[in-house]
């Protein structure tokens, strides 16, 4: 499978997750931080890897999140 196979997987299967109260928000960066997230996997994610080390920015500004706060 390639990366965009499974991403696509990926999202599919988070996308019927549900909630209970307190939680208000759920926000899913394989859809808001999507192009991000492809033009990452097209530079460093071509070849065979063993393993692939992910990670979100912790803070109010996660992961390609940077941009919507300047734009505030």
């Amino acid at each position: 499978m390639t990366l965009t196979e499974i991403t696509n997987d990926l999202v599919a299967d988070l996308d019927g997750l549900t909630f209970e109260p307190p939680v208000t928000h759920v926000y899913n960066p394989l859809i808001y931080a999507r192009e991000a997230w492809d033009m990452y996997c097209e530079k460093y994610g071509q070849g065979r890897r063993e393993v692939l080390l992910l990670g979100m920015n912790p803070g109010p500004w996660g992961f390609a999140r940077a941009n919507e706060a300047e734009a505030a």
